[in-house]
């Protein structure tokens, strides 16, 4: 993650904090496509036209799907954070395509974000660390979306 990027986390995931369920979703899922396009273009030489011609949006690595699968192959992402991108894609994806009320409290989401391997890693972390667990508010299925999304991000 790059040093813009830390300094900005707080006020985004206080942003994120204040959204609906589907804002979450949308809003939580462009800051990790943001952060993927960030740590892909690291990684890259400093060709400003040929990055841009393949990580532009309808380009080949202009999707959050082409950014997670490519970052994951070069051994950007773990095994468990390429899971968990996929999963919140997925549960972004729904969002937007779904017209209805979006409750991450039901299916499809509730069971997905049950998948998430980041905020159970957070969570073991918090408890080494501070020798507490997590409130039971803070286990609610959008507590832990927001969880992972901050890590994630």
């Amino acid at each position: 993650m790059t040093n813009s990027i830390a300094n900005e986390l707080p006020k985004l995931v206080g942003i994120l904090a204040g959204e609906s369920d589907r804002g979450l979703a949308l809003a939580g899922a462009a800051m990790l496509d943001d952060a993927l396009e960030v740590l892909l273009k690291a990684h890259m030489l400093d060709r400003a036209k040929i990055v841009d011609s393949i990580i532009d949006l309808d380009r080949p690595l202009g999707t959050f799907s082409s950014r997670i699968k490519i970052a994951y192959l070069l051994g950007l992402l773990e095994e468990s954070e390429f899971r968990d991108l996929e999963l919140i894609r997925k549960i972004r994806n729904d969002c937007a395509h779904n017209r209805g009320d979006v409750d991450f409290g039901g299916a499809p989401h509730k069971d997905r974000i049950a998948e998430l391997h980041t905020p159970k890693h957070a969570e073991e972390l918090f408890n080494t660390f501070f020798a507490e667990s997590f409130t039971d508010e803070g286990r609610s299925p959008r507590n832990q979306l927001l969880i992972a999304i901050s890590v994630l991000g």
